[in-house]
């Protein structure tokens, strides 16, 4: 019985590693996250979403393309882990896209106070690696969360889709 349960194991320490090695040569940046139709406003022009904007920014930093996770309604994104801080992670125009992928899935959002903690220096209202080819930013994810603490969506609505381009 020992040996099949042992067999068992490799088996699943296998899949689980092809599950998770496989995709990564395919896969560009993008996001497993919806969002829903009420907040489809918060799209850029060519009807991206603020996840899959999310992940365009933060890949530019990264090693390998990043791919945003639909959350759990009570659940949000994390800042920068001490190990992890990056200036695209520091940055609010990040924050402000990951806060609005978050409340546009029904999910919630943490203060700028919280993401930005791990942060050695932060960028507000900046993107200093540069807007990525391929995603046009909405303006209102420049907008100046320091002072306010938190991304605030009424405002958002209200700047529009004015857009930055690379």
């Amino acid at each position: 019985m020992l040996p099949c349960r042992n067999l068992l194991s490799s088996f699943a320490i296998l899949a689980t590693a092809v599950f998770f090695v496989a995709p990564v040569g395919i896969v560009a940046q993008s996001s497993d996250a919806t969002c829903l139709p009420p907040y489809y406003w918060m799209n850029n022009s060519k009807a991206q979403s603020p996840c899959v904007i999310a992940a365009y920014l933060m890949t530019v930093c990264a090693v390998t393309p990043v791919v945003v996770q639909q959350l759990p309604p009570t659940y949000h994104y994390a800042g920068p882990y001490a190990a992890g801080q990056s200036t695209c992670a520091c940055s609010t125009v990040t924050y402000s896209a990951f806060s609005a992928c978050a409340i546009c899935q029904n999910a919630t959002e943490i203060n700028w106070s919280q993401w930005s903690f791990n942060c050695s220096t932060v960028y507000p209202g900046s993107f200093p690696p540069g807007i990525p080819s391929g995603t046009p930013l909405p303006q209102w994810m420049f907008q100046d969360v320091t002072k306010t603490d938190v991304f605030n969506a009424t405002l958002a609505l209200s700047v529009g889709g004015t857009l930055i381009l690379s």
